[in-house]
């Protein structure tokens, strides 16, 4: 449950120390804090999308979310999106969930050897006509590179939206007709590359495009800081 906790409720108290730290990688379930109405520091990372493999863009990388909350004994359900991962057209990453708070997956590119990179998970979303818009806390993902001409990077965290013809460059690379992966909160986009295969080094983290073998992007991830009550 949400609660008007700040982070001075968390950290100011008791040297600051979290009584327990847990880390969810994969899979689903239920995280039971350390004692009811634990004060909870909480942070969950979307998957990241796989690129196109054969001439194209980068995927996307996952929103993170990020919130500070008070959590029943009862605990809370969870589930870790997963990364999108292909050996042909891109894979989009999947949702994760704790409580009732979601970190979008990253989305895939269009497909099309010069078509603009996937989007990044976003932290905004509703209708622009109108102007009803929700937002959550936490760092959207970077788009994917675009694969025309040398082929661009993939873009960095809070710029979830590619243009096709330029970029403000993450850290992943391009290469000619190849897009690089966008980067998330939690590490780097794969590169873009007319060898086999591309990988991320981060948590939910879009993959680039490649000529053959595998394009992946990373896994989701939850974060859980518990400080107790």
């Amino acid at each position: 449950m949400l609660s008007d906790l700040n982070a001075t409720d968390l950290f100011g108290g008791a040297g600051g120390k979290p009584k327990l730290v847990t880390v969810l990688t994969t899979g689903s379930g239920t995280y039971v804090p350390t004692e009811d109405g634990a004060r909870c520091f909480v942070r969950r990372q979307g998957g990241g999308s796989s690129g196109i493999v054969g001439t194209g863009s980068g995927g996307g990388a996952g929103a993170m979310v990020e919130t500070i909350e008070r959590i029943p004994i009862a605990g809370m359900t969870y589930s870790v999106g997963a990364g999108g991962s292909t050996s042909g057209a891109a894979v989009a990453g999947g949702a994760t969930r704790f409580g009732n708070l979601v970190a979008a997956g990253g989305g895939v590119p269009a497909s099309g050897a010069t078509a603009a990179g996937g989007l990044g998970g976003y932290m905004i979303s509703g209708d622009v006509a109108t102007g009803r818009f929700g937002v959550l806390p936490g760092v959207a993902g970077g788009a994917g590179g675009y694969s025309g001409g040398g082929g661009n990077p993939g873009w960095p965290p809070g710029f979830p939206v590619p243009v096709s013809s330029t970029t403000i460059p993450g850290q992943s690379t391009g290469a000619s007709g190849y897009g690089g992966g966008g980067d998330s909160f939690y590490g780097k986009g794969g590169n873009g590359t007319a060898g086999a295969g591309s990988t991320t080094t981060g948590y939910g983290a879009g993959a680039g495009s490649c000529a053959s073998g595998t394009s992946a992007g990373g896994g989701g991830k939850i974060e859980i800081w518990d400080f107790g009550a």
